[in-house]
């Protein structure tokens, strides 16, 4: 066992998903030598000789139950128990030497996908860095959270654009498997003590001069002059219109993205990606959905409050209005260009059931929206009251 005679500071960032990881991710391993001259050492990782600066890769795969199973060591073909052996043992290997060359004392890691580790794992990731550089370790856990019901609509959002459907997404926030921040940060309150958890509330953290990449230099790293850095340029998951999002939810649940844990013979990976860039309204689902959501997530809020004094109440969200405007059909149709002819079958059987779904109340949009369709395909079936 290595020891050594300083103390060693070292920083868990897990997160959560949906609060700038990637930015500040990004960052650090753009601004490398320049925080490393400041003491801070955040070592990359190299899987197939590539560098990353996404630490759920390593720490995940380390310490899950059926690493072989990551979605991410499977995006690396370390799928067989045998490839994932090799690779942990690489990883092992490769933390314990760099952090045995470094002489820094302030050793600092980011990913998000730590916090889906088990207490079990965690207990064990714990303990590996005590029996490989001594038990005078300081830990410190990071996490930001956001306000729970924007959380959950972000990740519906990103899910069914990553192959999920709304009615699916649903189900599992009724079934307690989406939003539950308290299970989330709890195992890392029990394995490490609640005065090593700084807990940051992500809506303050981007008010930051410098956003949240700023605020994770300043409060988190403790740099006090920022100035050696340029925060211009962030990473951002993209966010999709409304009526990309219904487009998307119809298509993977007529014809689903994957079949068990691989992609479907009847889709390809990328088949969307052009209707992410689709004009259209503002993603959101609605008030109705903010208040139940902040209904059945109340005890989760209500540890926050009590845990961090992270306080967070039902607030107003503005409902949908102009959908499918001329301005979205001609950016659909520039969407559909470019997609598969399967998708793009797909997206006029779409809006024809949103011409359908308009017909009673407003005709002049089900006519825009079918129109549409009868241009894209030419055997279309007419709304039968339009003449």
């Amino acid at each position: 066992m290595q020891n050594y005679k300083r103390k060693k500071k070292i920083v868990f960032h897990i997160g959560l998903h949906k609060t700038g990881s990637t930015s500040i991710q990004d960052k650090m391993k753009e601004s490398f030598g320049t925080v490393s001259k400041e003491g801070v050492f955040y070592p990359m990782i190299s899987v197939n000789g590539e560098k990353y600066s996404n630490h759920s890769f390593m720490f995940y795969s380390m310490f899950c139950d059926a690493p072989e199973k990551y979605h991410m060591n499977q995006k690396f073909n370390y799928d067989t128990k045998e490839k994932v052996t090799e690779l942990n043992g690489y990883y092992r290997e490769s933390l314990v030497s760099r952090i045995k060359e470094t002489n820094s004392d302030f050793i600092v890691f980011s990913g998000e996908d730590i916090s889906s580790l088990t207490e079990e794992n965690i207990n064990s990731m714990k303990e590996f860095f005590i029996d490989n550089i001594g038990i005078d370790i300081e830990f410190e856990i990071v996490v930001y959270v956001r306000h729970l019901c924007d959380y959950v609509q972000s990740v519906i959002q990103q899910r069914v654009k990553d192959g999920g459907w709304e009615e699916l997404l649903l189900a599992e926030l009724k079934s307690n498997k989406i939003g539950q921040v308290q299970s989330q940060i709890e195992k890392f309150v029990r394995v490490f003590g609640l005065d090593s958890i700084k807990a940051y509330k992500f809506e303050d953290a981007i008010s930051h001069s410098h956003g949240i990449v700023g605020h994770f230099f300043d409060q988190v790293l403790g740099l006090s002059d920022l100035s050696y850095f340029d925060f211009s340029e962030a990473h951002s998951n993209r966010s999709i219109s409304y009526e990309s999002y219904l487009i998307h939810s119809f298509i993977n649940k007529k014809e689903p993205l994957y079949n068990q844990d691989s992609i479907s013979d009847r889709r390809s990976p990328h088949d969307l990606h052009p209707l992410i860039f689709m004009k259209g309204a503002p993603f959101s689902l609605g008030q109705s959905f903010h208040n139940e959501c902040y209904f059945k997530l109340f005890d989760d809020f209500k540890w926050l409050k009590d845990a961090f004094n992270i306080d967070y109440s039902p607030h107003s969200v503005e409902d949908i209005d102009n959908l499918w405007s001329e301005e979205v059909l001609v950016s659909l149709s520039d969407a559909v260009s470019k997609v598969p002819h399967y998708i793009k079958r797909e997206i006029i059987n779409v809006v024809r059931d949103q011409a359908i779904k308009y017909e009673k109340n407003d005709i002049g949009k089900s006519y825009s929206l079918m129109k549409w369709a009868i241009q894209h395909r030419s055997d279309g079936v007419f709304i039968k009251k339009i003449n």
